[in-house]
């Protein structure tokens, strides 16, 4: 039980960064964006005209838009083995029986780690 608290608490833990980082990210960007529009804006309303000026605004606002995108998915959500995995790696460094997954039930595989357990812990109180 206490792994799967672990497992789930990694992921939050992993999306309240990805979260944190993302919206601090685009409040930035939304800021300097906002300031380096009017600046090119202003440049190009005075040597062409308003339109070209829009229109060229338009574009790089579109194409910092697709790359932000492709940026955000780019990085992949960790792989974090399942409780099952987990708890038969324990079960086996620590010289549990062995036995093939799948040979029995998931709830007769559930008891047997059970008392694989309970053995390993009243040996080591003797």
């Amino acid at each position: 039980m206490i792994l799967a608290v672990q497992q789930l608490r990694r992921k939050a833990e992993w999306a309240a960064r990805r979260t944190v980082a993302a919206v601090i990210g685009g409040l930035l960007l939304a800021t300097g964006a906002g300031f380096l529009t009017a600046a090119i804006w202003m440049l190009l309303a005075a040597e062409f005209s308003p339109l070209i000026a829009n229109a060229a605004c338009a574009a790089l606002f579109l194409g910092a838009g697709l790359i932000t995108l492709v940026v955000a998915k780019s990085r992949p959500e960790p792989q974090l083995p399942s409780l099952s995995q987990t708890l038969r790696a324990q079960a086996g460094a620590k010289g549990a029986p062995r036995h093939r997954p799948g040979e029995f039930p998931a709830l007769m595989e559930a008891f047997l780690f059970g008392v694989a357990t309970y053995s390993q812990m009243r040996n080591k109180r003797r």
